[in-house]
């Protein structure tokens, strides 16, 4: 699978978090589900699934040279099984943007904490009244 990053001026670091579950009883007590994790044709990690357990594996960080990431699992040479997966999450660093006009940088996530500040605020005003 193609995961898309916006475009940057400089080079993106990337987080990946894959989360396997098994939640059906397997064919035969004997089979097993082994899967490879590849970033941009490279193996970064190996995870047995096992039933009722959930695996989660971290790739970080991985610095992306380009605006995609690919993303592979494949079955390991002793698996019985293909490969499955439950939810993958990916976080990217993004720029700062620098303002000239007011000298100082302004973030991606600038946005973001304000709403969290002002909600804070809201609540504290709504506690005391």
């Amino acid at each position: 699978m193609t995961v898309d990053f916006p475009p940057q001026s400089t080079p993106q670091s990337a987080y990946f978090a894959f989360y396997f579950t098994e939640m059906a009883i397997r064919p035969s007590p004997d089979d097993t589900r082994i899967v490879d994790v590849y970033v941009n044709g490279v193996r970064k990690a190996t995870v047995t699934v096992e039933v009722s357990q959930c695996k989660v594996v971290t790739v970080y960080p991985e610095i992306l040279v380009d605006t995609t990431a690919n993303v592979t699992l494949a079955a390991a040479d002793s698996s019985t099984l293909p490969p499955i997966i439950s939810a993958m999450e990916v976080f990217a660093t993004v720029d700062h943007v620098q303002d000239h006009d007011r000298g100082f940088t302004v973030g991606a996530y600038d946005p973001l904490i304000l709403t969290f500040v002002i909600l804070i605020h809201i609540f504290v005003v709504l506690l005391f009244n």
